[in-house]
């Protein structure tokens, strides 16, 4: 069903996405049911924002993923999976720009794993939602200003993590 491409044509042509429901339109403003996390991506992300499937080196000033991290986290190949995915957010990553995780798992499974040094950011902030019984975990990761040597999301071998559960 998700892995189908018509699964996704069908979803943003119906304009069923996030909260809003007129057909042919699109929003990806699923957050802001959630006060606390639309108050922590608004002083993160840009008013004027636009939908990016393919970005070029250093061109993207904010990234946010929503659970595509928790996702690779339980595949067979989860370290290779995971560096691919944060190495290709840091290609497309402006210097100083921002990639904003949000995750169902606590700092303790996350915050190793997004702070590998292959990725050129620091993490700037995290923070805990809550609503209702849900809980989200925001990790706000901002790209170091270009140096020379090693490029960004050039991958380093991390040694040895377990694989987490609390995705």
């Amino acid at each position: 069903m998700y892995g189908e491409r018509q699964y996704w044509e069908d979803r943003y042509e119906d304009g069923v996405v996030g909260h809003c429901q007129q057909k042919g339109v699109v929003s990806n403003e699923w957050y802001l049911q959630y006060p606390a996390l639309q108050t922590i991506l608004h002083q993160h992300t840009s008013k004027h924002y636009q939908t990016v499937v393919l970005a070029q080196d250093s061109s993207i000033d904010t990234l946010i993923d929503k659970a595509t991290l928790d996702c690779l986290m339980n595949c067979d190949d989860w370290q290779g999976q995971v560096q691919r995915m944060l190495g290709q957010a840091a290609r497309v990553l402006k210097p100083n720009g921002k990639f904003i995780c949000i995750s169902h798992s606590k700092p303790e499974d996350r915050i190793h794993i997004l702070t590998g040094r292959a990725y050129s950011w620091k993490l700037v902030e995290h923070v805990e939602v809550q609503k209702n019984t849900a809980t989200f975990y925001v990790y706000i990761m901002q790209k170091h200003l270009a140096r020379r040597g090693r490029q960004c999301g050039e991958s380093i071998p991390w040694g040895s993590h377990s694989k987490d559960t609390a995705s």
